[in-house]
């Protein structure tokens, strides 16, 4: 069975739109969601990227995503990005919350980009 691909689409809830997601891989037995950025943030400040990775979160508890990919064109995610997804992550497992494997892409579009699985912040 060939994966189903998507693109640009959002996430609703009782109808409504709350999560934009810019692109999906969905096989029989994963589902991964993606965010891409241009630059190396989620956001200006801490309190946007936690906002805007709650969000991504919460769209991938809702479809019971097994994966999230946060995408950059950049070489490398900047520390306030990794620092706040890092922190969220050890929040939520220690909480024994639902929480994806979260992979950081880089330097997408370049002849040497990286994955590379996110780990918690440790204590």
């Amino acid at each position: 069975m060939r994966p189903l691909v998507g693109a640009e689409f959002e996430i609703l809830r009782d109808g409504e739109p709350f999560v934009e997601i810019d692109f999906a891989l969905a096989t029989a037995d994963e589902i991964w969601l993606g965010e891409a950025k241009k630059t190396s943030a989620l956001g200006d400040n801490h309190r946007d990227i936690k906002r805007e990775l709650c969000k991504l979160l919460d769209g991938c508890r809702t479809v019971a995503a097994h994966r999230l990919i946060l995408a950059t064109a950049a070489p490398e995610w900047n520390t306030a990005t990794t620092t706040v997804a890092r922190r969220e992550l050890h929040g939520l497992r220690t909480a024994g919350k639902y929480v994806p494997d979260i992979y950081l892409l880089t330097a997408v579009g370049s002849s040497v980009p990286a994955l590379e699985l996110l780990t918690p912040a440790q204590g």
